[in-house]
């Protein structure tokens, strides 16, 4: 229960902290190579005053609450109840409080290269009062936080609530993904060093080696040189390279196939691992123990797939994660546009952050809108409302993700780096081109299809699969959004993009396998139309099962025979 005495407490301390930020703003120097667009000094006196105000304001409210019992118990009344009516919204609360917090830190973490100086303390104050407001949140509801159902908790209930088949497939998966992993070690480790790989390397090393100052770690943090992948991705493999760090201290950016293996293995091929085990819940939710095995080794060891798990770094395996995330998202909100919903929109802006794929979701989410408000689980404003603030929720995980980009000369060197590579995507290396590579259009891309994922009976099968699960079926929510994603992303790629290099399938090759492997949900008793009743007949469901199992046969034999021509250890 939040008592008057706990609110004086909280107001003195963000008093405190506010005058150590005031004493702050007046102490830091300003940067004489800075504050040419804007005067530091006259900023740092508005902001003084600024500040003055409000610690006066929070020293008269302080007074008044202690002056007035009434007062103070009817304002801790109501904040109480704002938090509390119903519980979650405590909860909710301090989730934005470390939203916050993260944006506060980062906001003073630019002001060494873009923000005004002067605003430094302030960005200190702020991210002070973030921390203890959650700090004070815990303490005072420390009761209701214990009744609340830890992670653990919540992991523990839903394994409960599984069937005994879901749980013994999750572990016959987790140990065929292990055993899958543990696999290409020694293929990773050592070999040629791709030519990707060797020009982010550099940048991610720099961002674990302390610059002589301060300003330089940061720069070495924040900016990148080789703009081929959003910043998250940085961070990301740095964090794969920590332990190497601690042991061998700067000299670990010579352990270079060491630090390769390292990368390949967690940054390329466990996303991957832990892509395909997600893909078959949503396709299956783990209810059928050889349809599961069976599905795991065909994603497994498609060629595409076996080529970028081996000797391969590269951000694509979380691109994918991240798109049956979104999936994952979707469907289990079901059209209630609740948590799961806005999830789905920090999934798609860190797919964005890091590669630009998110940005192609935008047929999904306006279908995903549109059929809220068709079957009238939206008004037409709830669903604008809903749209508006899923793009602020996508942009905001970017902003959050991608802070880099908001320093201009930084984010210029991105835009024209991403202007210099769109032409080569789009047309082609500048070299000759015999044979006709570099060329658009779906037969140019069949040929790539067949090598490193599908064979055209198999393309144009999942195609259909995807198509006719769209309307017919107990899979039709899962497929529309398939459809949705594959129709976007195949266009792009088909209509636009002349480099043919087989990570770029992924996205697209993926998706449409899995849905493949939904066709026979077409078959059902209670969502077929009267005129195809054929479908609701028990014996037509294992008539297409028959049916995929043989076209999926067939396409494994090509994907073996495509491994052992064209992978080489």
């Amino acid at each position: 229960m939040l008592k008057p005495k706990y609110l004086k407490q909280y107001l003195i301390f963000i008093f405190f902290t506010g005058i150590l930020a005031l004493f702050y703003l007046f102490l830091i120097p300003l940067d004489p190579s800075r504050g040419k667009l804007i005067n530091y000094s006259l900023m740092r006196f508005v902001l003084a005053i600024s500040m003055v105000v409000g610690l006066l304001v929070l020293a008269a409210l302080f007074l008044k609450i202690q002056l007035d019992k009434k007062l103070g118990q009817s304002l801790s009344d109501t904040i109480h109840h704002r938090l509390t009516q119903p519980i979650a919204h405590l909860f909710n609360s301090q989730f934005w409080i470390i939203i916050a917090f993260i944006v506060s830190v980062e906001g003073f973490l630019l002001t060494y290269f873009i923000f005004p100086v002067p605003t430094r303390p302030l960005t200190v104050w702020l991210s002070l009062i973030c921390l203890f407001t959650w700090l004070f949140l815990h303490l005072v509801y420390t009761d209701q936080y214990k009744q609340k159902q830890s992670l653990a908790d919540r992991l523990k209930s839903g394994w409960q609530k599984w069937s005994e088949i879901q749980r013994k497939v999750f572990i016959i998966l987790v140990v065929m993904g292990l055993v899958y992993f543990i696999a290409f070690f020694p293929i990773n480790y050592g070999g040629r060093v791709h030519p990707d790989e060797d020009i982010i390397y550099p940048d991610v090393v720099n961002m674990l080696i302390p610059g002589e100052t301060f300003t330089e770690t940061l720069r070495d943090s924040f900016i990148i040189d080789s703009w081929w992948y959003g910043y998250p991705y940085f961070p990301i493999s740095a964090l794969t390279l920590v332990i190497p760090r601690l042991i061998y201290g700067i000299a670990f950016a010579e352990k270079i196939f060491f630090n390769l293996l390292l990368l390949r293995q967690f940054v390329s091929v466990l996303p991957m691992v832990v892509a395909i085990i997600w893909l078959i819940y949503l396709i299956n939710a783990f209810k059928s123990v050889w349809e599961s095995i069976g599905m795991f080794i065909i994603f497994a060891l498609i060629p595409g797939v076996v080529s970028y798990n081996t000797r391969f770094w590269h951000p694509d395996s979380i691109i994918v994660l991240l798109i049956i995330l979104t999936f994952w998202f979707l469907k289990r909100d079901q059209l209630r546009f609740g948590r799961d919903f806005y999830l789905a929109a920090s999934a798609i802006g860190l797919n964005a952050a890091i590669k630009v794929w998110g940005l192609f979701f935008f047929l999904a989410i306006g279908g995903y809108l549109l059929a809220g408000w068709i079957e009238k689980k939206l008004t037409f404003w709830k669903m604008v409302r809903a749209g508006i603030f899923f793009i602020l929720i996508m942009v905001g995980t970017i902003l959050i993700t991608s802070p880099s980009i908001l320093i201009p000369w930084n984010l210029k060197t991105y835009i024209a780096e991403m202007q210099e590579y769109y032409p080569i995507m789009r047309y082609g290396y500048d070299e000759p081109d015999p044979q006709g590579v570099y060329r658009t259009g779906l037969p140019a891309w069949m040929v790539f299809f067949r090598i490193h994922y599908m064979q055209d009976f198999f393309f144009y099968f999942s195609v259909f699969a995807v198509l006719i699960g769209s309307l017919l079926g107990t899979s039709r929510y899962l497929n529309r959004l398939i459809l949705a994603w594959c129709a976007v992303i195949g266009v792009y790629l088909v209509g636009w993009i002349a480099v043919k290099s087989f990570q770029y399938m992924l996205p697209l090759m993926i998706p449409l396998y899995a849905g493949a492997f939904l066709f026979p949900h077409i078959a059902s008793e209670n969502q077929t139309p009267p005129m195809l009743g054929f479908l609701a007949n028990p014996k037509t469901k294992r008539i297409l099962k028959a049916i995929l199992i043989v076209l999926v046969l067939i396409q494994f034999i090509f994907n073996l025979k495509m491994m052992s021509t064209s992978l080489k250890f």
